[in-house]
């Protein structure tokens, strides 16, 4: 396959089949794979969640090995930038959160890929930029702690923390490498 990040948007590595070959897609981009023998993924879900669709993907696409390097989103993409500036892009797929996905899109080392399963999807949950693809939802909760905070001042909802005595109180993940944190942080 032409050594190029193809598409980061494959946050779920259970549509890599789908996104690499299917016939919407383009024989071209399966026949490549097929002459190369191998599809390179670099995944922040853990091995638990990839190794499975790697399985059946290998199954289905017998001669196609699937070469996973699994890392932090943080390390990885900085990995994808090291390749990129030596001139030896080595990732054919990339899958984390959405965070480092916008990211990577602001910094142009994304490539539109339309899945032929969109329709299946939340018109929420898809980016109309075409770079990125949820593929899960993450739900974030107020964590309390009791010694501190009585239950009749318990913030009910995140409009609460806006209000002027929880400043200087609030703790959140650091969002300069990603994760919740950056999440909090930015919204394209």
């Amino acid at each position: 396959m032409k050594r190029q990040l193809l598409v980061a948007l494959l946050g779920s590595s259970a549509t890599l089949g789908v996104a690499m070959l299917a016939p919407s897609h383009g024989a071209e981009i399966g026949d490549r794979a097929r002459a190369e023998g191998r599809v390179v993924l670099y995944s922040c879900p853990g091995r638990e969640n990839v190794e499975p669709v790697v399985r059946e993907f290998e199954r289905q696409y017998a001669g196609i090995k699937v070469q996973v390097t699994y890392g932090k989103g943080s390390q990885l993409q900085e990995k994808i930038r090291s390749e990129g500036r030596a001139g030896r892009p080595t990732a054919d797929l990339h899958s984390c959160g959405w965070n480092g996905l916008y990211q990577f899109g602001v910094e142009g080392h994304l490539e539109k890929y339309l899945s032929p399963q969109l329709a299946q999807f939340e018109p929420s949950a898809i980016d109309k930029s075409g770079l990125t693809l949820s593929h899960s939802a993450h739900i974030y909760g107020l964590v309390v702690n009791t010694r501190w905070v009585s239950a009749d001042e318990t913030p009910r909802s995140w409009a609460d923390l806006a209000e002027p005595k929880w400043k200087g109180k609030l703790a959140i993940q650091d969002p300069r490498p990603g994760g919740g944190g950056f999440s909090w942080s930015r919204r394209p």
